[in-house]
């Protein structure tokens, strides 16, 4: 086998093998989010009022929500602070603008 095309087999195994490293370093990087604790901080949807008690709509599902401070209209878009628990989960959501 010709030298040339054996420099070249090896430069390019090197960059491949580089290249997997720094995806592999990237990916382990990454803070995997799941669970319900993922929503805080997320932006939703009010799909009833939430006068303190409500309806609200966060990616792609409805959960039960309460505000604290400012009342939520239909519609109006809020911001998940917390996750509290009783029987069931539920939302804690402040209004944005």
């Amino acid at each position: 086998m010709d030298p040339l095309w054996i420099g070249i087999t090896i430069i390019m195994l090197v960059a491949f093998i580089a290249i997997c490293v720094v995806l592999s370093i990237n990916a382990h990087k990454n803070r995997l989010e799941s669970g319900v604790e993922a929503l805080v901080g997320k932006v939703g949807t009010a799909k009833t009022d939430i006068d303190p008690t409500g309806k609200f709509y966060v990616y792609g599902e409805y959960w039960n929500a309460e505000t604290l401070d400012e009342h939520l209209k239909e519609g109006d878009k809020g911001k998940i602070v917390e996750i509290r628990s009783t029987d069931e989960q539920y939302l804690i959501v402040e209004k944005i603008n």
